[in-house]
């Protein structure tokens, strides 16, 4: 596995894997971006090219390639491998297949059973059928491995146990319940949509009752069935499509959510890469927090009924709240983005194409609605303003309060009055209190701090910039060999810290030794004077008790001092 990772890391630098994520611009001789683990408005994330390396300095985020894919994509290592791995065109070699995790084990009982019920799809013609008639391609099908549950009590717990998983793995894994007669399969009778974490890999599942029983009538059973929570699996932290959608949002920047799984699968199939869509759970604040990353415009567009519009004011205020541009995109009443694309695929494309911003497109949907004025004006302030006070940027603000005036037909001063009485809740601010991760940017470090950050720096080089044992001998000098290695010990358990202070601020110094130098040279006056003014006082201590011999001690120590001094200044 090591040849593995260094291969990987050989082939793919920081600047290009970081990059593919979030805008890098060029700082010296670093390359420097807002950090993408929490919120702020200077950038203070760090790229080291020089030892393909980042650190954040507000957060004090840090690592390489691998662990800014893990944090950035919530994979484990073995998720940033192969997303990195498929990235660079490297095989993964598991240098000891026979001993897997139980986690690894985990990951394979899933991507088994996926198997199973993609063969099961192709195998059951009137589902298939019933997909196809839907609109779904097979190549579409085979894509997001979407597959059929046969209407059994024990299929899959048969199959999976003549593979050799035990039972804990079986319930562990979400695809059987225990119940009192026994294990049972938790997806009977059931289109099956795999989940996946951002690397690919299978972690849940969705299962759509296929319509009806045997009898032809309709089935009681819920329409859709999700796997539980498990340790792979946390339904609030995860976006149906996202591993499919990243690289497309990146690029376009802007993601479009959808409701359902066929919603999904019907705007890829369309050319809409950049769709997502929450599973068995409504859009929350984390799985907007893996789409802001990659881009802030997302477009809603939920279903046309009422429960979509309710599901649409929900998630705007969320997203507004956490800085985001929302758009929403208009569908037909009672219609949902498969059916239309179903339909006609061009309809689809112009919904999103003249997708609005939420405010201008719920003021549209409440003047299609208006009675009389006051009534008009009542239900705007009501369900307008709550999304422009969310809004962070106040040029944006002032632009929909302007906006707002002109279609009720008042001024902007009383809009704003009544903005200020809009009393929100605590959600999206609770978001946007844990995007930040830290504080503001180190900046003007003492020259007691740069002096250590630019030794921890030359060392970290495999050619050293300046004389690397003169500089140590003079700090001892100064400081004294034990006052020397506490300082450096401290500065050492913040290493990285130190290193990209030094390289931010010295990185493109012409004569850095000529610089350490001067350091030094001011840095030792600085100390001496110290230690002046701290003999100059224990001689009047000694004076005032009349100790003749510590007063000879003292005059001895502001002689020496002095003579120093002195030197210094001559030079």
């Amino acid at each position: 596995m090591s040849a593995t990772v260094e291969t990987i890391k050989e082939r793919l630098s920081i600047a290009e894997v970081v990059g593919s994520y979030i805008k890098l611009e060029k700082a010296g001789v670093n390359l420097k971006a807002r950090c993408p683990f929490h919120h702020e408005k200077t950038p203070s994330f760090v790229v080291s090219l020089a030892r393909n390396s980042y650190y954040c300095f507000g957060c004090n985020a840090k690592g390489d390639i691998f662990s800014f894919v893990e944090a950035f994509e919530g994979v484990d290592f073995k998720g940033a491998l192969k997303v990195l791995a498929d990235r660079a065109g490297v095989e993964i070699v598991h240098e000891r297949q026979e001993v897997r995790s139980e986690r690894e084990r985990a990951f394979e009982i899933l991507d088994i059973a996926t198997n199973y019920f993609e063969d099961m799809l192709i195998r059951t013609s009137d589902v298939l059928t019933y997909l196809t008639n839907r609109g779904a391609s097979l190549e579409s099908l085979k894509k997001f491995r979407v597959g059929f549950a046969r209407d059994d009590w024990h299929s899959v717990e048969l199959f999976l146990k003549e593979k050799g998983y035990r039972e804990k793995e079986l319930l562990e894994s979400g695809l059987c319940i225990a119940g009192p007669k026994g294990m049972y399969d938790r997806f009977r009778s059931r289109i099956m949509f795999p989940l996946s974490d951002s690397s690919g890999r299978i972690i849940a599942f969705s299962g759509r009752i296929f319509e009806t029983d045997k009898s032809g009538t309709k089935s009681t059973e819920a329409k859709y069935v999700n796997s539980p929570e498990t340790t792979l699996f946390s339904k609030s932290h995860v976006l149906y499509g996202y591993d499919k959608g990243k690289l497309p949002i990146r690029k376009w920047n802007f993601s479009i959510i959808v409701e359902g799984q066929m919603d999904l699968l019907m705007s890829h199939q369309a050319g809409y890469g950049n769709t997502v869509a929450p599973s068995g759970t409504a859009l929350t604040a984390q799985q907007l927090m893996l789409l802001k990353r990659l881009s802030s415009n997302v477009v809603l567009a939920f279903d046309g009924d009422a429960a979509g519009l309710k599901a649409t004011e929900r998630s705007a205020h969320i997203a507004l709240g956490m800085g985001m541009d929302v758009k929403v995109a208009t569908l037909p009443a009672d219609s949902d983005p498969a059916d239309l694309i179903a339909k006609d695929p061009n309809a689809w494309k112009e919904a999103i194409k003249n997708a609005q911003h939420v405010v201008d497109f719920y003021l549209r949907e409440l003047e299609s609605k208006k009675t009389d004025v006051r009534t008009f004006r009542r239900t705007t302030a009501a369900t307008v303003l709550p999304f422009v006070k969310r809004i962070p940027n106040k040029i944006d603000q002032a632009h929909f309060i302007s906006k707002i005036a002109l279609r009720l037909g008042i001024d902007e001063e009383s809009v704003r009055e009544e903005l200020k009485r809009v009393k929100m809740d605590a959600s999206s601010e609770g978001v946007r209190a844990n995007e930040n991760g830290g504080g503001e940017k180190t900046t003007g470090a003492s020259v007691d701090r740069m002096i250590w950050n630019v030794l921890l720096w030359q060392r970290s080089l495999k050619k050293p910039l300046i004389n690397l044992l003169g500089v140590e001998k003079r700090l001892k000098d100064i400081y004294g060999r034990e006052s020397m290695e506490r300082e450096l010990e401290a500065a050492a358990a913040d290493v990285d810290n130190r290193i990209f202070e030094a390289e931010e601020e010295w990185g493109e110094v012409a004569d850095v030794a000529l610089r350490v130098e001067d350091m030094l040279t001011r840095l030792s006056r600085r100390v001496l004077k110290e230690r002046y003014s701290a003999a100059q006082n224990e001689l009047r201590m000694a004076e005032e008790s009349e100790d003749t011999e510590r007063i000879e001690k003292a005059l001895a120590a502001c002689d020496k001092i002095s003579r120093k001094l002195f030197e210094k200044v001559s030079r």
